[in-house]
């Protein structure tokens, strides 16, 4: 059995959210076997299962469902060499094909495409893996702020999309974060 890979980075700027609000995550990280001083090695891989798991669990336990977007805000470039190399790219194409065909160097399953039809082009990832809803929830709002923030690469700071489409229930409230109004 293959055991999906993660980078580190991605629970440090969850622990690092939760300490931010207030809320201690060092008995969280250890009651996932996560070590404590993940901002040391943000690059190392850690089980994207612990990361799932310490995601869902705090949002879960903080009542926090909207959890994955407040850690999520990690600009894009501060993803080590995957968000400088998006980062780097000349056009918003480029930015997005750089993402996509990156992505697997931070997340072992990840699976990112660029469609396009005639009306729309879509940024698209694929199934998020994991069978408790809270914690694909999590994974799912981390990577859609990752995503937004990669196209405002190219479109400027206050670019919003005008349709999302979620794998997981609708967040409620999703409408009234600013970043979604217009969604």
């Amino acid at each position: 059995m293959e055991i999906p890979l993660v980078r580190a980075r991605y629970a440090h700027a969850f622990a690092k959210t939760l300490n931010g609000l207030g809320v201690p995550s060092g008995r969280l990280l250890q009651a996932h076997r996560l070590p404590p001083d993940l901002a040391a090695n943000q690059g190392g891989l850690i089980s994207a299962y612990q990361l799932w798991s310490f995601a869902g669990d705090a949002a879960r336990r903080e009542g926090l469902s909207e959890l994955g977007l407040l850690a999520g805000r990690v600009p894009v470039v501060e993803h080590g060499e995957f968000g400088k190399m998006v980062y780097q790219a000349l056009t918003l194409y480029d930015a997005i094909r750089t993402f996509c065909d990156n992505a697997r160097a931070e997340y072992s399953r990840a699976d990112f495409f660029f469609r396009r039809d005639p009306q729309q082009a879509w940024f698209c990832r694929g199934p998020i893996d994991g069978d408790d809803a809270m914690q694909r929830q999590q994974v799912e709002l981390y990577v859609l702020i990752m995503m937004v923030d990669t196209i405002r690469l190219g479109t400027g700071g206050d670019w919003s999309p005008t349709m999302i489409n979620l794998q997981n229930e609708d967040l409620r409230g999703l409408a009234d974060i600013p970043l979604f109004r217009k969604a």
